[in-house]
């Protein structure tokens, strides 16, 4: 028996309205929908409360099945919301953040004082790829630490 058939029918409830609800994809899709707004309710045509979010996210659920089912399809859900909302994934993000520095006046001032250092301690000048490809793996560092002290 499939999760549609087990649940053809569920509730979806809102702050101000309730949802008909026919599939395991149609409350990834209202949980998604609804989610960025407020904490959801999920209930069963008896009234029981069969699942909860926290915003888009699961908080309680009754059936351990039905939540393996749901995740499936709500996860790639809930990383479109985040790319929307963020920008894009975190790789994404850190390209992005790394050809915004590349183009930069903070750039320029950088790579000069990279190879006025260089100089000054006995090598010789680097080439602009040699000092773009030091800052550009810097930057990068940067960012992760960044990214990592926010998740």
């Amino acid at each position: 028996m499939t999760m549609d058939e087990k649940y053809p029918r569920l509730i979806g409830c809102t702050e101000n309205a309730e949802t008909e609800l026919h599939s395991v994809k149609e409350v990834a899709e209202f949980i998604c929908k609804n989610g960025l707004v407020e904490d959801l309710k999920i209930l069963t045509p008896s009234g029981m409360q069969f699942i909860t979010t926290f915003g888009l996210f699961l908080d309680k659920i009754a059936d351990l099945e039905y939540r393996t089912e749901l995740l499936k399809i709500l996860i790639p859900m809930q990383k479109e919301i985040e790319k929307g909302i963020f920008g894009g994934t975190d790789e994404e993000r850190i390209e992005k953040e790394i050809v915004d520095y590349l183009e930069s006046e903070q750039y320029d001032i950088d790579a000069a004082i990279e190879i006025r250092w260089i100089q000054e301690n006995g090598g010789c000048t680097p080439s602009r790829e040699y000092i773009e490809e030091l800052l550009k793996e810097r930057k990068r560092t940067e960012i992760e630490k960044a990214i990592k002290g926010t998740n």
